[in-house]
Order: structure tokens, then sequence, then C-alpha cells
């Protein structure tokens, strides 16, 4: 045989001797996490057993990969011995998440689960102490290894300024409960519900069924608009622009009146219409109403323009004479308000 495969075969059966109970427990957390994925874990928890159990997977590969890696490269030696630790660390605390968060805090808060955000500060806060602890068994002083890196850290840190201010950003939105999972929210020109929230990013689906990422810091900043909050309730506006020779009194109780009896617009709060206006072509209104589903905003809008333009018909009030100028006009007073 040649010395490097019965190197190969010496090292492994140490290996295999020596980390027989941890392999034993590897196994036995993979396949429980694998069951718990199938049966009795929620849908959107079972990602996590699969990964737990890919961990465990992993730390049972890293004893044939490090036994092969020590026979060709003996020197490797005192760094594999840190690896399968810290694999095998992982995997144990990304199962006590799910065994804690999915199984026994779910059940006692009648099916809830805990925000995501929260769950990733304990996962990383525990985790950095088994680092902590098994580095310290294997002889490296964590202490050290932080005064040494202080430089390096301020470096890093420079260049990921924008991620670490998103998952502080992260940890502020959850304390301060201003979003949530199931909100609409609007930003840059996106309107969609919120599908997540990470320490890194929100998450939310647009009504054409598209999954977008969004740095949380973008919320602290203004840049996200919650259609959902302080109440269910959401305002549209609808401008129309009318001609001079209609008084406004008049045209003001034509437009409220097309409302009635339109599917989705809230009967309460109160609709209006505002003169907000006077063009170069016609007095431009702001029919205002209120919307419980913002998921239906659109069909609804439709259903409204529809409905006034009926009714305009009917009252014999005419449109402003039609241009390219006041149809601009119209859509920036729109796009200004909305």
């Amino acid at each position: 045989m040649h010395p490097a495969n019965a190197t190969f075969l010496g090292v492994l059966h140490s290996e295999l001797t020596e980390h027989q109970m941890g392999l034993i427990f590897a196994a036995a957390l993979g396949c429980v996490m694998a069951l718990l994925s199938r049966r009795w874990l929620r849908v959107e928890a079972r990602p996590s057993a699969r990964r737990t159990a890919f961990l465990a997977g992993l730390y049972v590969a890293d004893m044939v990969l490090g036994a092969l890696l020590q026979a060709y490269v003996p020197a490797i030696r005192p760094y594999h011995d840190v690896l399968p630790s810290l694999l095998l660390g992982a995997a144990v605390v990304s199962a006590l998440s799910l065994l804690v968060f999915d199984l026994a805090f779910a059940r006692l808060k009648s099916g809830a689960g805990v925000a995501q955000v929260v769950r990733d500060l304990v996962q990383v806060a525990v985790f950095l102490i088994v680092v902590i602890i098994i580095l310290h068994m294997n002889g490296v002083n964590p202490l050290s290894l932080l005064t040494t890196s202080v430089v390096f850290s301020a470096i890093i840190g420079f260049a990921l300024q924008d991620t670490i201010g998103n998952y502080f950003a992260g940890v502020a939105l959850q304390i301060e409960k201003t979003i949530a999972v199931g909100d609409w929210i609007e930003s840059e020109g996106k309107v969609g519900r919120i599908h997540a929230i990470r320490l890194r990013a929100t998450s939310m689906v647009t009504k054409d069924g598209d999954l977008i990422a969004l740095p949380n810091n973008l919320y602290l900043k203004g840049h996200l608009k919650n259609l959902s909050r302080p109440s269910g309730s959401h305002r549209m506006w609808i401008k129309v622009a009318i001609g001079y020779e209609h008084p406004p009194r008049d045209v003001k109780n034509v437009l409220i009146a097309a409302l009635d009896g339109v599917e989705g617009v809230a009967t309460s709060p109160t609709r209006d219409c505002v003169l907000v206006d006077f063009g170069d072509h016609g007095i431009i209104y702001a029919v205002r109403y209120w919307i419980d589903d913002v998921a239906q905003d659109t069909s609804i809008d439709s259903e409204v323009r529809s409905a006034i333009w009926y009714a305009l018909r009917d009252a014999g009030i005419a449109y402003s004479p039609p241009s390219l100028l006041a149809a601009a006009a119209v859509r920036a007073a729109d796009k200004q308000h909305r």
C-alpha cells in the first residue's frame, strides 16, 4: 500500500475513534432534523431544519476530508482541530433555535412565531459564545484575537458600514414595531406586502408576485411608506379636470355621489372632493376616498374612474378640452398626491 494511503487510513481511523460520540450525535441530529422538516415543522421553518441537517452532514464529511488533508498536508492539523467543533456547534445552535422558537415557543403562543430578526440575534449571540468556548478549549485566547485585530476590524467596519447600518436598522425596526409581516408598504414606486423582516433586509412580495429585498436602512431614512399603519384604511386620490363653465359646488356633488355603491370604497372615513388647482384648460378637482384592501387598489381605482365618467355624462358635465398640456397637468398633480 502506498505510504500516503496508509497514512490516510490511519488518520481516518484515529479521527473516527476520537470523534465517535460527535459523529453519532451529528448523525442522529441530521436524522431528527430531516424528520421534523417533513412532519412537525411549519412550512416556513423547514429550510432551517434542512440547513441544520446539512451542517451536521458537513461535520461528518469533514472527518473524511480532514483525514485526507492531514495525510498529504500534515501542517493543517492544528487548524483542522477547530473546524469540526465549529460545524457541530453551528448545527447544535440551529437545532436549539428550531426546538425553542418553532416548537416550544410557538405552542405557548398559540401558534404565533417569533420575529425572524429576534431569532437571528439570539442565534448569532449564542453562536459567538460557542465560538469563544471552542477557541478557548483549543488553546486560543479570544481576547488576544480581538486586541490584535482592531485595525483590521476598523477597515472591515468602514467597508461594510452600509451593511452594518442595515443590521442595526433591522434591530430598530423590531424594537419600534413600525412595520410587521403582512403590512403593505411602498418604496421607490413599488407596492407590496412584507414577506419577512430580517437583520439585513426586509423582503416584500409585489402585487405582480415578485419578491423584492429592501435594505432596512431605507425605512429609517424615510424611503419606505407603510400603507397599513396606523390603521388598515388607505386614502386614494383621483384628479379630474372640468371646464370653467360648470359651478364647483355642482361638480363636487356629482363626483361625491358617483362613488355610491362602488364595491371596495369604504363608507368610513368619509369620502370628499376638493378643488386643488385652476389649470389653463379647466379646474382640477380631487376625489378622495378610502379603501380597506390595498391589494385591490388598482381594480377599485378602475371602478371609481368608470363611475365618475358615467356620473359626469349623466349630469351633462364636460371634461376640460382635451390637450396634451392639460393631460400632463392632471398626471403631474395625480402623481404628487398619491
